[in-house]
């Protein structure tokens, strides 16, 4: 479970950031920090291990996650989940410029 504090301070983390990105426009919204503390935990976990700047995967999954409002598309949910739920991963880039 996600509790404030650990949040409050991933987004201090952030704020610290100092690399400039395509993304860096998104650095301080909440989906952001909640995504950087996510993909930290999982990196902390050894479940994954990424291979491009985090700044670059982060960017790329609150950008798709703002620009094409997937949350709100009921047939893009329903696809992800019907994918995950047969055991097909669900594969998504961010390359580095």
């Amino acid at each position: 479970m996600v509790n404030k504090s650990d949040l409050m301070e991933q987004k201090t983390k952030t704020n610290d950031l100092k690399t400039t990105t395509p993304y860096a426009q998104y650095k301080n919204t909440e989906e952001w920090v909640i995504i950087e503390y996510l993909l930290n935990e999982l990196e902390n976990n050894q479940d994954i291990e990424l291979k491009t700047a985090p700044e670059y995967v982060i960017g790329y999954l609150v950008e798709k996650l703002r620009n094409k409002d997937l949350l709100k598309d009921k047939e893009v949910v329903k696809s992800v989940g019907k994918r995950a739920s047969n055991g097909v991963g669900v594969r998504l880039s961010a390359r580095s410029r």
